[in-house]
């Protein structure tokens, strides 16, 4: 169990108020402005099961805020308000936070008791917790119930995480003996660039010249306007505000719609299918730019001005770097090919585009990029990337990058092959499970579900790589993403794939065997059904066992690889038990 799960299930004092003015439905958080034009960022458990989200400024107006984006996983959510000319709070890089650094927090803790007015904390940074699905910045600064989703600031007064947690001192005494005293967490403001992304598609803008260090009389000062009071009302009355206790599995992070259709101006799929097509066509062709396979025949410097065609300048972003020029990308690229001479880069899989209505000629593109990079003097590079660009369109039709960005999600691993397997064996010897044209449409879904439970495990597929089963599972979900995934709303086909790999180096070892009846009906839309079915599972790793029992509930639609895709699937453990090696 990652960290943030075990602080939420055994320690939990996710730090908002269950209580405002002695309401019991209500609760409270704090959050932070992003932009003039009224987006805000906070813990995504603030707002959790909210039937309406109230944001107070600091000058006392009062404004009711859509849940644009968010992800459970990351504990992060992005709110919008309608309002212009708000302060903004700067983003720094949580990359560069050291131990010992000193932080400011600000935050509206204890409202029932204190009132609605900011609280200052500051401490220092004791210690980076990077074994977590989220990673965590351990602080000592004091966090108490309010301070969820509040700014966390460096020296300069940039913002560096956002505060989320605490140990409670009773809780970890009852669980394991000890007694903790301010260990308090903040989740990386790096984690939250994919919510930030979608507010400033070409990159966070950046101040001209470095930021001093202030005083902390400076940072609130300056700070203080921008940071709002969140009051929360339940859906449920009397519903506790702590975070419910982790799911089996992990969901996979991404972001969920604006609950009002037309509240706030978010990102759409992309639906023209001619579009669609010119925008896949691109993306693959500047993926393959930098091959060294496909421009053999070609000096080096050629292969770099061919590459660097596709952009315009200057980029907003690139990778880590903000605002970058033609000339310093000329220098990145030729370094990288000075450092790997032999690469090879594909598209795995589908193109995913979305639009910002805001920006009509901007387009959002995330895909796979496999990857294999050799030199002479060291061993070969090679895996899979989730990846993302920012498109502008032109009048004649064509296109280039203004941003570009990647999430290393396997490396190391042998190149494989996109599999084209149909079928696998039964666990019981018999013949091979395949979907038939001559069955019914309950018995090839039977078989399809069937396939997808036999997909991940290790033990009946024991001759497949690791890679090969993953991108198997890969093939059962619907095209294009995003769909609903164990609890995460409109989940990308990059964040399960991410997902996907995650689990199985958690869990080296799987067997799952479908037991009981299946249920299967029609769903809400035409040619979609519900399906209903039970899982034995028997996981392992170096250090401990788990087995029990868990019923899915699945949205199967006709079409896909398979003749089926999966629209959405969730999870509930029936039963389970852990042994320790």
């Amino acid at each position: 169990m990652d960290l943030l799960r075990w602080i939420w299930r055994f320690a939990a004092i996710a730090v908002f108020s269950g209580g405002w003015a002695q309401a019991q439905d209500m609760a409270t958080g704090t959050g932070f402005i992003i932009s003039p034009d009224g987006y805000i960022l906070t813990c995504d458990h603030v707002v959790q099961g909210s039937d309406k989200i109230e944001i107070m400024l600091p000058d006392g107006r009062k404004f009711e805020a859509a849940y644009v984006a968010g992800s459970k996983e990351r504990d992060l959510a992005l709110l919008k308000i309608d309002a212009e000319n708000l302060p903004v709070l700067p983003i720094g890089n949580s990359d560069e936070v050291e131990l010992t650094d000193e932080v400011t927090t600000l935050g509206y803790p204890l409202v029932d008791e204190l009132g609605a007015d900011v609280s200052v904390g500051s401490g220092t940074i004791n210690a980076r917790r990077e074994n977590t699905a989220t990673p965590l910045l351990q602080m000592d600064v004091t966090l108490n119930p309010g301070n969820s989703g509040g700014p966390v600031f460096n020296q300069q007064g940039e913002v560096i995480g956002v505060a989320a947690s605490k140990l409670d001192p009773v809780a970890t005494y009852s669980h394991s003996g000890n007694l903790s005293e301010r260990v308090n967490f903040a989740i990386p403001i790096n984690e939250g660039r994919w919510l930030i992304r979608r507010v400033y598609p070409l990159g966070f803008p950046k101040a001209a010249a470095p930021a001093p260090v202030l005083t902390k009389k400076e940072i609130v000062a300056r700070s203080k306007p921008a940071v709002v009071l969140i009051v929360v009302l339940l859906k449920d009355a009397g519903s506790s505000p702590v975070p419910p206790a982790a799911p089996a599995r992990d969901a996979a992070p991404e972001a969920s719609p604006a609950t009002e259709a037309g509240s706030v101006a978010r990102n759409e799929p992309a639906s023209d299918p001619e579009l669609r097509k010119s925008i896949g066509d691109f993306v693959r062709r500047f993926v393959k730019s930098g091959n060294s396979t496909e421009h053999s025949d070609r000096p080096e410097d050629d292969t770099i001005e061919n590459e660097l065609g596709y952009y315009k300048f200057p980029l907003g972003s690139y990778f880590d770097r903000e605002k970058v020029s033609e000339g310093d990308l000329r220098e990145i690229i030729t370094r990288f090919h000075s450092k790997w001479p032999t690469r090879t880069f594909n598209v795995v899989g589908e193109v995913e585009i979305e639009k910002r209505p805001e920006y009509p000629s901007l387009y959002l593109v995330t895909y796979l990029t496999e990857y294999d990079l050799r030199n002479s003097s060291s061993e070969p590079s090679h895996g899979i990337s989730s990846e993302g660009l920012v498109l502008v369109g032109d009048k004649r039709g064509g296109f280039w990058v203004l941003s570009v960005w990647d999430d290393k999600m396997k490396s190391g691993t042998a190149k494989s092959e996109v599999p084209v397997r149909k079928a696998t064996p039964a666990k019981d010897g018999a013949a091979e499970r395949q979907i038939m044209p001559g069955q019914s449409t309950e018995e090839q879904i039977r078989t399809f579900i069937q396939l997808f439970v036999d997909a991940g495990d290790t033990v009946s597929n024991a001759d497949d790589s690791e890679e090969h089963r993953v991108l198997f599972q890969m093939t059962f979900f619907q095209r294009p993403a995003p769909l609903d995934y164990f609890g995460a709303k409109n989940v990308s086909r990059a964040d399960i794939r991410k997902d996907i790999d995650q689990y199985h180096e958690r869990w080296p070892v799987r067997r799952y065997t479908p037991v009981g009846k299946f249920y299967i009906g029609p769903a809400q839309d035409p040619g979609h059904y519900r399906v209903e079915y039970q899982v034995e599972f028997d996981v392992c790793n170096s250090t401990k066992r788990v087995r029990g029992l868990a019923k899915y509930e699945a949205e199967v639609a006709v079409g896909g690889d398979l003749g089926f895709s999966i629209r959405s699937i969730q999870e509930k453990v029936l039963k389970s038990s852990t042994s320790r090696k």
